[in-house]
């Protein structure tokens, strides 16, 4: 087994983060609204890159990243739309969840 810092820090900085975030409500809604805009503009650009590719009549360029391979304009549509979806369900809940015992009254 090899042991790598990298993946040690960044296991550490994302748990931190996930602790902090479940200690702390607000800043887990804040993270939950930073995650949701990143799902939700990631999953536009791949529907954006399918669809034109589709008009165009183009091939895609392989896009191969980890376990991640998408060859195709039909394999882009579906990641785009499920990070979409996926994008706004998270807004969704983190905006409908948090806004309860959160206002100050003067």
């Amino acid at each position: 087994m090899q042991f790598d810092i990298t993946s040690l820090i960044v296991g550490g900085l994302i748990g931190a983060t996930i602790g902090v975030a479940l200690a702390v409500p607000r800043v887990g809604r804040i993270l939950a609204c930073v995650i949701s805009v990143a799902l939700f503009v990631t999953g536009a650009g791949f529907l954006i890159w399918a669809i034109s590719a589709m008009i165009r009549g183009d091939e895609l360029r392989p896009l191969d990243w980890h376990q991640l391979y998408i060859a195709s304009p039909a394999e882009a549509l579906g990641v785009g739309g499920g990070l979409l979806i996926g994008g706004i369900l998270v807004l969704v809940l983190a905006l409908s969840l948090g806004g309860k015992g959160t206002t100050r009254r003067l």
